[in-house]
């Protein structure tokens, strides 16, 4: 129960952001639908094990929509205008990244930083890099955003 908790933890701010994670994902969609499949059907009604399995279940379900939103870049790009909050900055260059199916080496070129260091930013979400930087790669990945005060 404790590794379920830790593993919701960890997947709460979870998203793929190149394909060995998405391999690695597609995997652990696979192992957890097989764990599921084969606990299920010996759970008993309002037992711990139904709280464990039930949580099972939306991990899974989790990292399910995690792949969907994934192949979704890949196959349709990001959609046009939409509303984002400042906080969601890093994303848009991850998804920018992903939508252009551009490896890692190819777009931390297009930024002018080492692959490492595009590595490192991903890695924590660009928690690390100052917003002036942010907007500086942003810019330098061609991609516009108009913000508005509400």
């Amino acid at each position: 129960l404790f590794i379920i908790r830790r593993m919701r933890m960890e997947l709460k701010f979870f998203m793929i952001k190149n394909e060995k994670q998405y391999n690695t994902s597609k995997k652990k969609l696979a192992e957890f639908e097989f764990t599921i499949a084969a606990k299920q059907p010996k759970v008993l009604p309002n037992s711990k094990e139904e709280g464990a399995l039930n949580s099972l279940i939306r991990i899974k379900n989790d990292i399910k929509e995690e792949i969907k939103q994934y192949e979704s870049l890949k196959t349709k790009g990001i959609p046009l205008r939409r509303k984002f909050s400042v906080a969601q900055l890093p994303n848009i260059l991850i998804e920018h990244k992903i939508a252009k199916g551009l490896t890692q080496k190819q777009y931390s070129a297009i930024l002018g930083i080492k692959e490492q260091q595009l590595q490192r930013y991903e890695a924590e979400n660009y928690s690390s890099v100052s917003f002036s930087r942010l907007l500086d790669y942003l810019e330098k990945a061609n991609i516009k955003i108009n913000l508005a005060v509400e």
